[in-house]
């Protein structure tokens, strides 16, 4: 990650099922910044037209 990212970070999700996913985000951490996890979020996955 780098400083111009703003904390953000763009990932690549596997090819869901349709419906409802709970998804969470975690961060191992490093010697500076101690481990952390994201509340979860659900998805909704629609099916393609």
């Amino acid at each position: 990650m780098r400083l111009a990212d703003n904390g953000t970070r763009i990932v690549k999700l596997p090819k869901l099922k349709p419906g409802k996913h709970k998804l969470t985000a975690r961060f191992a951490g490093t010697r500076a910044t101690t481990a952390s996890k994201s509340a979860p979020v659900v998805l909704t996955v629609t099916r393609k037209r």
